[in-house]
């Protein structure tokens, strides 16, 4: 009988060392498989917050576009029209090509 409990006990702890063996194994490649997935969620939380900061800049951008375009607004209902910065094209003058619209003669210097 103490020989059958000892082969028993024997028993017992060699399964209990392959449990605990197969335990770590599993525990390693589980260790793995989380460190590739972090990696994963590492990359995608990198190009959400690359994406968010361009959303950002977009906006501001879009943000300083309008308050300059409402300034121009504002200074053309102060003022009135800028003044044009080309000479429009005059009917018939002989430097010129012919252009529709409103006419202005121009004297040759």
């Amino acid at each position: 009988m103490v020989e059958c409990c000892s082969e028993i006990k024997e028993k017992i702890g060699t399964t209990a060392a392959e449990s605990k063996c197969e335990a770590w194994k599993m525990a390693c490649e589980m260790q793995a498989k989380l460190a590739e997935c972090c990696c994963e969620i590492k990359i995608k939380v990198d190009d959400t917050l690359r994406t968010l900061d361009s959303q950002r800049l977009r906006d501001a951008l879009n943000t300083a576009n309008n308050e300059v375009n409402l300034l121009k607004v504002t200074e053309f209902a102060r003022r009135g029209p800028p003044l044009r910065t080309t000479i429009p094209l005059v009917k018939n003058h002989p430097n010129t090509a012919r252009q529709a619209g409103p006419s202005v003669f121009v004297h040759d210097s």
